[in-house]
């Protein structure tokens, strides 16, 4: 008798769906291996979409050391990697509550949290074959918007506009587009603290394919000459870079006079928005969404009110200095904390001022909540060079931004340290003698030991967030709103 149509059909997608998922996790025994049935009804969509294009999509070039991005590491209850970091396992009375799944991405790991089922409640929650459909639509934005916005790489969309762009108008992909266009807006609301031309600065100073090294001042002067980003128009899909005639770049020995983008400040917010409305599409309600720090909070966690998100304590990446409580709204974690120079006995951190050419160093870290991911990472980057007290003004005009600073006590003034996480009245507008400390006055070292009891830290909290944020009781630091 022979076989019906509709019956072979999943039957192959079976054999196929169980026989990859068993090679995406072999060899991993702290994972644990699924094998999905027949594909049953709330599952089969999900399946479906991600059948032939994740089949057939190429696979992203790695690096020798990483894990290859098409391996799925289901880890239940394992201590999480500590970015803005998730808190919300310690919070479940039953871990089993919470799924992850994590891959390699974008030069970092993408981890998506949903909710199991649970015999209390079954709305909303997912179970594993339907998660690991889930997190392979995830997946694919993350290694889409790589694809498109990666300057690691000479086949991105990034890097052509960067080889191609000049005086003519060069169309270019409509999300890079709206990507740029955001960029270029925070670069004038944040008058210049963010600047999508920092390229050639960053590759200077060898934190774009190279080897990090402190410059000549020299090169830092002539370098910084090729960062503006008023010099970029763009309009209906299409960029181009404004003449400027400066007969001294001639003189100083610059090769080309016109910008080159750079997205590593605001890609990875884009990328966890995409993951997020994928999700939303296929019906999650309950989600974390995390790349290296940029993090959406879609709904909450079971038998809680919303997501407990531990924000990284700049001097120690491996520890949180305390946790804020986040539903419905995407948080961005930036610090001097991931790369450094090292030279003449100072650290320098890797986020550079456009403005100065040099690292940032007023602020040691900045945590910022918003609407979506892609404002969040902007301004989370804009925020640590603007410095502690333009920072703060800056936020509290704005009423869609919520703001954290960790200001070292170099850049802070007398204060005395506040116990048990209570908060101190903010009487003078810095430092506890009344006077102002110049911003980004000088390098210190980034994460370079553990803070002193003699010289805290400070943590500016926005006073929008203090109820929400709960500062780690045994840390050598001071809380103050603003």
């Amino acid at each position: 008798m022979p076989l019906r149509k509709q019956h072979l059909a999943p039957r192959m997608f079976s054999w196929w769906w169980s026989h990859r998922m068993s090679g995406m996790t072999s060899g991993a025994t702290d994972g644990i291996t699924i094998r999905i049935a027949p594909p049953i009804a709330p599952a089969l969509a999900f399946l479906c979409t991600i059948w032939f294009s994740d089949l057939f999509a190429p696979a992203p070039a790695l690096g020798a050391s990483e894990h290859p991005s098409n391996v799925i590491q289901i880890r239940v209850g394992d201590p999480p990697v500590l970015a803005a970091d998730t808190r919300a396992d310690r919070l479940q009375h039953d871990d089993s509550l919470l799924v992850r799944r994590s891959c390699r991405t974008m030069g970092t790991t993408a981890t998506v949290t949903l909710v199991r089922p649970s015999p209390a409640s079954q709305d909303h929650s997912v179970g594993g074959s339907v998660a690991d459909s889930l997190f392979l639509l995830a997946r694919r934005e993350f290694l889409r918007v790589d694809s498109l916005m990666s300057n690691w790489t000479e086949t991105s969309e990034v890097a052509r506009i960067n080889r191609e762009l000049g005086e003519a108008p060069l169309e270019i992909h409509p999300e890079v587009a709206a990507v740029v266009a955001v960029g270029l807006q925070v670069g004038e609301e944040s008058h210049g603290a963010f600047d999508l031309t920092v390229e050639p600065l960053v590759r200077l100073w060898g934190f774009l394919g190279g080897t990090p090294a402190l410059p000549a001042h020299r090169d830092i002067r002539a370098t910084l000459r090729l960062v503006d980003y008023r010099r970029l128009r763009l309009a209906d899909g299409m960029i181009s870079v404004r003449r400027r005639s400066d007969p001294s770049f001639e003189r100083l020995g610059v090769p080309r006079d016109r910008p080159r983008i750079d997205l590593g400040g605001i890609a990875k917010g884009y990328g966890v928005d995409n993951a997020s409305r994928v999700l939303r599409s296929a019906g999650v309600q309950d989600a974390l969404i995390d790349l290296s720090g940029n993090m959406v909070a879609l709904g909450r966690p079971p038998g809680r009110d919303a997501w407990l998100i531990g924000v990284r304590d700049p001097r120690d990446r491996m520890v949180s200095l305390g946790e804020i409580q986040l539903r419905d709204r995407a948080i961005s974690t930036s610090g001097q904390y991931e790369q450094f120079v090292a030279a003449n006995g100072t650290t320098y951190g890797h986020i550079l001022d456009p403005r100065t050419g040099w690292p940032v160093s007023g602020v040691l870290g900045t945590t910022v909540i918003a609407p979506d991911a892609i404002t969040a990472d902007a301004w989370s980057t804009a925020f640590l060079v603007l410095g502690p007290r333009e920072a703060r003004r800056l936020a509290k005009e704005r009423s869609d931004l919520d703001l954290i600073l960790v200001v070292p006590a170099a850049a802070q003034g007398r204060l005395e340290p506040v116990t048990s996480g209570a908060a101190e009245s903010a009487a003078e507008p810095d430092g506890g003698d009344g006077t102002e400390v110049a911003e980004n006055a000088g390098p210190i070292g980034y994460g370079s030991g553990a803070r002193s009891p003699s010289a805290p830290d400070t943590v500016w909290v926005e006073s929008s967030l203090r109820s929400l944020f709960q500062l780690r009781p045994d840390g050598v630091l001071i809380l103050r709103e603003f």
